[in-house]
Parts: C-alpha cells; structure tokens; sequence
C-alpha cells in the first residue's frame, strides 16, 4: 500500500524473490499465438484494412511526384483536374479506412483483454466459466449450476432476498 511500511517479516512470502512471477518468454510467445489462433479472422481483417489504409495514403505523394516530374520535364498539359480528384478520393478511401483501422482495432483489443481476463481467472481463481461471466458475477452455490439468461449467467438457486443476482457464499450459508 502506498504511504504505509511493509511488514518487518511475512512468513508467506520466499525470501529470494525479486521479481513479478511473469512467464518465460517461450510461454509468453505460446500464449500470445495461442491468441492470435482464437481470433485469426478478426485480426487478418485488421490487417487488410490496415495495409488498404496505407496505400491509400501513398496515392497522394505519388500524384504530388508526377505533377513535379512533369513540370520539370516541361510538360504543358498537366491534368490538374483529374489529379486533383484523385488526390481527393484518395484522401476519402484512406480516411474512411483509418477510422475502420481504429475501430477494429479497439474491438480486437478489448476481445482479447477480455480472453486474457478470463484466462486469469480460471487459472487463479478456479471457478467455472459460467459462474462467473457476465454482468455483476457471483460465486454460484455448491451444486447449483450455472444457468445462461441471455446477455446474464446466472445460478441455478438465486439468492432468496435478490432473485435476479447470483448467489453468493452468505446466501449459500444462510440455506
């Protein structure tokens, strides 16, 4: 805790640790495929609008480059007009896929974000899925399976004072 003295001596904690307890990098790169496996299609796609985006944001130096090649080679009939529009639908087309770029790309983040959440806690906590996902999760009662509400996982004997919330270790011990 911030501002308060650690305590002189905690029996719990090892001695030699002077590091997080972070994976080796072999189980990092593992897990970080592993992820890009589950979500492959919404990443490739990532990527197609990514590289669309870029492209279309070489249009423009290229159009700029051959205006300036041409007036130095002392061309007359530049096509300013027709440069011009292509300049600007290129401009539009790049736009356009950045925003997808970051909109997808926040989507894919928060997806994965959520997989590593729940990784965390099956591995940490050792609770079922169901018993925890979705809004507002509870400890579900001994015996009591989880059961699926729509957009809401819920136990199968909810809390007698609040049906519509998951049980909880007081209520299972006020049965």
């Amino acid at each position: 805790m911030i501002g308060v003295a650690p305590p002189a001596y905690d029996p719990a904690a090892p001695e030699s640790a002077t590091t997080l307890p972070v994976g080796t990098p072999t189980t990092v790169r593992a897990y970080v495929r592993e992820l890009l496996r589950r979500h492959r299609a919404a990443f490739t796609v990532l990527m197609v609008v990514n590289a669309t985006a870029v492209l279309a944001s070489m249009v423009g130096p290229q159009l700029l480059g051959g205006v300036v090649e041409d007036l130095s080679q002392g061309e007359k009939d530049l096509h300013i007009g027709r440069t011009v529009a292509l300049f600007a639908v290129a401009l539009v087309v790049q736009t356009v896929f950045v925003r997808l770029v970051r909109l997808r790309g926040a989507v894919l983040g928060e997806q994965m974000l959520a997989d590593l959440r729940e990784d965390f806690l099956v591995r940490s906590v050792g609770l079922p899925r169901g018993c925890w996902s979705g809004p507002g999760p509870g400890i579900c009662c001994p015996g009591s399976p989880p059961i699926s509400t729509g957009w809401r996982t819920r136990c199968g004997r909810p809390c007698p004072s609040s049906p519509s919330v998951c049980c909880g270790p007081a209520c299972c011990s006020a049965r």
